[in-house]
């Protein structure tokens, strides 16, 4: 391993990055939740949406159901429903005000079980350590410091408990506050580093299950995992759903309820224009907001797909690149097969860095 020449390298963790330790890619979520519901009016729209071409995981799904729940809120309801019609959707019997109950419903039930299977497993520590332990040693050292930035859409602990169990500082923007002795919010957290202990930043661009906003728009992270439904003390979970995405700049660092996201997603695009070498594992590319930021950044960078599947999402981001209408000058995109975790994954990614 050669770190002759520091590089300004940044990883970027998808589903897939979490895959092989008993998570699900989103694709399996919404196979489970198929069988789940089965033959239930929930599982009955379900399946009328998977009909429609491009849907094909649960990020599309509840942009579906976002849509109709936009439907609800609009004027042309109370025209509709003036007719006694409703929604076409097949096969579901009941009229307009029903179906949109069951919309309801069913994005309630994803999010539920977006915790209940995204919840962490301390059985699996072993197994992250073995793929992650090799990898950030790797990064670590091409970097030429002990910082490591790693960027992710993953709602779940992982990469906190393997620092916990590996004596590495992981720095999340949370601070704890000797007075209340809780995590809060504090952006100034990602200015720290440290001379002889490995850092990690980690940044969760789609928030944690363990954190929360309380009424007065605070942000703090607990040690539950549980979905908060609104109590006395918290307001909300702080999770960005796949179709929630954040709409201007301006907005997202004004507005008291959008943070940390909005401070996230600008560390996100300026770290991704600093970097020579985007790292991104078992991210699918579908993230339309993601990508936007990923493909307005002109510049010379490689970018190293690392997946089951990389060629598929290479030629995805090659065809958001081909639409930028100004030319970009040194961009290489490098697919390496293969799933986290499995033997000599590490190497394949070094050699892909430095080729």
């Amino acid at each position: 391993m050669s770190n002759a020449k520091k590089r300004e390298i940044i990883l970027f963790l998808g589903a897939g990055a979490s895959a092989p330790f008993g998570y699900p890619t989103t694709q399996k979520f919404l196979d489970g939740l198929k069988t789940e519901l089965g033959d239930s009016v929930e599982g009955i729209l379900l399946s009328n949406i998977l009909k429609v071409p491009h849907v094909k995981d649960v990020e599309h799904v509840l942009e579906t159901l976002k849509a109709l729940q936009v439907f609800k809120e609009h004027p042309i309801k109370e025209f509709v429903s003036t007719f006694q019609t409703s929604i076409d959707l097949p096969m579901m019997s009941g009229n307009l005000s029903e179906q949109l109950k069951t919309v309801d419903s069913l994005e309630d039930k994803i999010q539920s079980d977006i915790y209940r299977q995204y919840e962490f497993l301390p059985n699996t520590i072993d197994a992250v350590t073995d793929a992650y332990e090799p990898l950030l040693e790797m990064i670590s050292a091409l970097r030429g410091d002990n910082e490591i930035p790693i960027f992710t859409t993953n709602y779940g602990r992982v990469i906190e408990e393997f620092c916990h169990r590996n004596g590495l500082i992981c720095v999340d923007g949370f601070k704890i506050n000797p007075q209340s002795d809780e995590f809060e919010w504090n952006v100034k957290e990602f200015e720290r580093t440290s001379k002889n202990t490995r850092i990690v930043k980690l940044f969760k661009l789609h928030g944690s299950l363990n954190w929360r906003r309380c009424h007065d728009f605070a942000a703090v992270k607990i040690g539950s995992e549980e979905r908060t439904r609104g109590t006395r003390r918290f307001k909300e979970n702080l999770l960005v759903y796949p179709t929630e995405k954040l709409t201007n700049e301006v907005e997202r660092i004004v507005l008291p309820e959008k943070e940390p996201f909005g401070v996230l997603h600008v560390m996100f695009k300026r770290k991704f224009s600093e970097s020579e070498v985007a790292v991104f594992i078992g991210f699918n590319f579908r993230d339309e907001y993601l990508n936007e930021m990923i493909i307005s950044q002109n510049g010379k960078r490689k970018i190293i797909i690392v997946s089951p599947h990389a060629n598929e999402a290479k030629k995805r981001i090659e065809e958001l690149l081909s639409n930028v209408t100004y030319h970009i000058l040194g961009r290489k995109i490098v697919a390496v097969d293969g799933l986290f975790g499995e033997l000599n994954i590490t190497n394949k990614i070094e050699k892909a860095i430095l080729e």
